[in-house]
């Protein structure tokens, strides 16, 4: 006796009738023939690819050393600026990263500063100067010239080389002390001797280099005649 044994039929897939043809539809299209599948870059959000932190990885840059500014500051001609000026500034440069055109402006500034400060000076020297002259002429009314020409004998003879020409210029030659002592000292050589002593010439002076032992000796032989 034969049997027809029958093959149980499977179950029915859970979910919709569907499925099967929904599944089809989500399935990702295969790329035409002949073209390169389109590749996403990875980015932060979805974390693939790139570091372990999901950053896209740096692309290699190279680094260029750094130019070293050069400054080659010149200092204005006949600048009363001190020689380490320009280094000064050159270093204030380097420490505030200036460029060279600046540092130079900056250079110049500070001559022109020192400049017009010194013409100030040198304003207010002269003006000083004609006030002292002024009080020197009604200090010692009719002998004011015999006192400035007794001021010229002393600075001729015992000051150094060129000193009686600067001070014919300058404007602190009737400041009042100093012209009061300097005239004071030139009346006591009339004739080249000291006033009041005998055998006080002051020849063997000049053989004395140092001005101010010629001095010295000078108020040594004065003091000795006046205590006669």
């Amino acid at each position: 006796m034969s049997v027809n044994a029958t093959t149980p039929a499977a179950p029915a897939a859970q979910g919709t009738p569907n499925a099967a043809a929904d599944a089809g539809k989500n399935a990702p299209t295969p790329p035409a023939a002949g073209t390169t599948p389109e590749t996403k870059p990875a980015t932060p959000e979805t974390g693939k690819g790139g570091d372990a932190a999901g950053t896209k990885p740096e692309t290699g840059k190279e680094t260029k050393p750094a130019v070293e500014v050069k400054y080659e500051l010149k200092v204005p001609e006949e600048s009363l600026l001190q020689e380490t000026a320009a280094a000064e500034v050159t270093e204030f440069a380097k420490a505030h990263k200036l460029a060279p055109e600046v540092a130079q402006k900056v250079l110049e500034g500070r001559h022109e500063a020192v400049s017009a400060f010194a013409k100030e000076n040198e304003a207010a020297a002269l003006k000083a100067g004609e006030g002292w002259k002024a009080e020197a002429e009604k200090r010692y009314g009719d002998k004011f010239a015999a006192a400035n020409e007794d001021v010229k004998r002393f600075v001729t003879k015992f000051g150094p080389q060129g000193f009686a020409e600067r001070l014919e210029k300058s404007p602190f030659r009737f400041q009042p002390d100093f012209f009061d002592t300097l005239a004071a000292a030139g009346a006591q050589l009339h004739d080249d001797k000291f006033v009041g002593g005998e055998n006080r010439t002051t020849d063997d002076l000049s053989k004395i280099a140092d001005p101010r032992q010629r001095l010295a000796e000078f108020h040594r032989r004065d003091m000795a005649g006046q205590q006669k």
